[in-house]
């Protein structure tokens, strides 16, 4: 793989402890070729994916969490999610418990199990959203039953427990992920796997833009040149250079370092002043192209969440972010997200973000985009 300059992609990156794909992952993918309608997930598609290095040989799924999946969902492997037909309305949300990339204040490696935990207290009704159009009981809107989740587990400790082996695995599962047709959520875990889930994806959709709710930038400085200078503050140096995503909108910024304010056509970098009026105004200007979208807990006022890596001042406010997923989810093809950089430990913020959570797959399931 080339990068747009012409150097070498860091998944090239020649490491004799990188093994080939694990006997796990293989029978799972071989089953998917023997089982797998066509339609969903081609066999040269797979081919290729078993023939990829970078996968070590003692990745797997974690699937020994407690109770039930997320929101009371079911719990289920890999295999059996891909290999259900596609559907609109199918999400699949992966925990992702890697936090090497906040090497300052670490934690978010317990965000989507803490997130599943404010999940389980969710009620069917909410009637919060002034916007949305009237359901039933007590005028509210029931959420819980619009769409089909379900919830895989997280990656494995072992699997997140080196930068080298978490990204490319990362990479390596979210491309299967968005070839199986279906929306995958995945809950973070420090930013920086974004780095990961992007060069994924964008193998099953060349052309791909990323919309960013985030206080900040997260590019400090001239690109990165091995896996490990990767981190939560600095990965898009890396992908604005080896990606052709275009455009990367940026909402919600009040901090940045000088290198942030560099000059990449493709970029756009809006801070907490006129939030929803940004939105609304450059969305109608993209292409429409596949958009990921990625939500960065902190661009979140510090008095709603607290418990995120870097924590700023003058954010926005809960009804702000919930205006503004459904915006974005009703204007562009939202083909799947992230929410990261949530530490937990706290139950009241728990389940701000669950409703986060809620609020974004609902609108993904009820939003037709223009």
């Amino acid at each position: 793989m080339q990068s747009r300059d012409g150097q070498p992609s860091l998944f090239n990156i020649n490491d004799n402890t990188i093994r080939p794909v694990s006997s796990s992952l293989f029978t799972i993918l071989t089953t998917i070729i023997q089982h797998g309608s066509a339609d969903e997930i081609s066999k040269d598609l797979i081919n290729q994916l078993i023939a990829m290095e970078w996968v070590h040989e003692s990745r797997e799924l974690k699937q020994d969490y407690s109770k039930s999946g997320i929101f009371h969902s079911n719990k289920e492997s890999l295999q059996k999610a891909i290999c259900a037909p596609e559907s609109k309305n199918h999400f699949l949300v992966l925990g992702v418990p890697y936090d090497l990339g906040n090497p300052v204040r670490p934690g978010a490696r317990f965000g989507p199990d803490e997130i599943r935990v404010g999940s389980w207290s969710l009620l069917e009704y909410t009637h919060y959203q002034e916007h949305v159009k009237k359901d039933n009981y007590l005028y509210g809107t029931t959420k819980l039953n619009k769409f089909n989740l379900s919830d895989l587990g997280n990656l494995s400790q072992r699997t997140v427990s080196s930068k080298k082996f978490a990204y490319p695995f990362l990479s390596n599962l979210a491309y299967v992920a968005a070839a199986s047709g279906k929306k995958t959520i995945f809950l973070g875990g420090d930013h920086s796997i974004l780095f990961a889930e992007l060069t994924g994806i964008q193998k099953e959709f060349p052309e791909l833009g990323v919309i960013q709710l985030d206080a900040h930038a997260d590019f400090a400085g001239k690109r990165q040149v091995k896996l490990l200078d990767i981190d939560h503050a600095n990965f898009w140096s890396q992908l604005e250079v080896d990606s052709s995503i275009n455009p990367i909108l940026k909402f919600g910024v009040r901090e940045v370092v000088p290198q942030s304010l560099h000059n990449d056509s493709r970029a756009g970098i809006f801070s907490v002043d006129q939030f929803l009026e940004n939105i609304v105004s450059t969305i109608a200007k993209s292409p429409k192209i596949p958009y990921f979208l990625s939500i960065d807990v902190d661009v979140l006022d510090p008095s709603i969440i607290s418990r995120t890596g870097t924590p700023v001042p003058n954010g926005i406010t809960f009804k702000q972010l919930n205006r503004a997923i459904s915006l974005i989810t009703s204007k562009v093809n939202i083909i799947g997200a992230d929410i990261v950089e949530f530490m937990g430990e706290n139950r009241v913020e728990n389940g701000i973000v669950a409703n986060i959570l809620l609020d974004l797959i609902n609108d993904l399931a009820s939003d037709d985009h223009e």
